[in-house]
């Protein structure tokens, strides 16, 4: 597709606005769509019995003994079925998207918290759309 060199930084505005509104815009809308479509029961009375499954217990049937056990075996397998049926699955960074941070506190709100400054690039272009962010995350004092 032909741009205009005057226009291109433009057109790159618009295309990434035009996909963060395509994105934002269609998970609602399936939602929407979802809550139209499927009846939605209030009474606990028309639920049908059913029995929670004892997560210490392989889909196989073999008990979970140990920690090891559930951290390589179990609980990869949960968050598999939470990947399949529930949340799906998680999107990969897009090509040419990179991170900067610019600036670290260590004893941010009076040294309980480290924060942190950061810029993320959607692009490697230098005139590429970036945001910049700034994190606050508390210390586990000892």
């Amino acid at each position: 597709m032909f741009v205009p060199s005057a226009s291109k930084k433009h057109f790159m505005k618009a295309f990434i606005l035009f996909l963060f509104l395509l994105f934002h815009l269609t998970i609602p809308l399936k939602i929407l769509i979802a809550q139209a479509t499927d009846p939605i029961n209030l009474d606990e009375a028309k639920i049908e019995k059913y029995t929670l499954p004892d997560v210490l217990k392989t889909a196989d049937g073999k008990k979970i003994k140990s920690a090891r056990q559930w951290n390589k075996i179990q609980r990869p397998a949960i968050l598999s079925l939470f990947e399949q049926h529930v949340y799906g699955k998680m999107p990969g960074r897009p090509p040419g998207m990179h991170l900067r941070v610019n600036a670290v506190n260590e004893n941010a709100l009076g040294g309980k918290a480290i924060s942190k400054q950061v810029t993320i690039f959607l692009l490697r272009a230098p005139s590429a759309r970036v945001w910049r962010c700034y994190y606050i995350f508390r210390k586990i004092l000892k």
